[in-house]
């Protein structure tokens, strides 16, 4: 279990919240403890801005990279709270033939709430749900890596 999935289990014992597991509390309890907080979702609206621009770079290698840049600028807080949900969700489509939780309908689900942003045309929908597939496909190696650098 990710340092941050640890601090959101702690934070909601504090608050009693009736949870089978801290994993299971990773993704939900992260994303309502953070959201709680901040009105413009997991991550500061430039910075969502920033990571919508990347989905134009054909290479999934590249724009991997090019996210992993500006997410180094994103708060801990922040960056904690994505790498918890992207660890977790990375374990539920491991039991996709059980759940039937592809990239896709979790993309459908989590890109709208973890990328605020006021447009909800439908281009921008579609960056969102690229840029969250592409966040969903880096390592946990990746995401501790990456939490080291802030």
């Amino acid at each position: 279990m990710c340092a941050a999935c640890n601090v959101v289990a702690d934070v909601a014992r504090q608050r009693q919240t009736d949870a089978k597991t801290p994993l299971a509390l990773g993704a939900q309890g992260a994303l309502v403890l953070h959201l709680d907080t901040a009105r413009d979702g997991v991550l500061l609206p430039a910075l969502v801005s920033d990571l919508l621009e990347c989905t134009g770079i054909k290479s999934l290698d590249d724009r991997t990279h090019s996210m992993q840049t500006i997410l180094a600028s994103a708060t801990r807080g922040s960056l904690a709270t994505l790498g918890c949900l992207m660890k977790h969700l990375k374990r539920v489509i491991e039991l996709t033939w059980k759940n039937k939780a592809t990239p896709a309908t979790l993309a459908d689900v989590f890109a709208p709430i973890v990328f605020r942003t006021g447009d909800g045309d439908a281009a921008t929908l579609s960056r969102k749900k690229i840029t969250f597939k592409t966040l969903l496909a880096m390592d946990e190696d990746e995401w501790d890596a990456l939490q080291r650098r802030t």
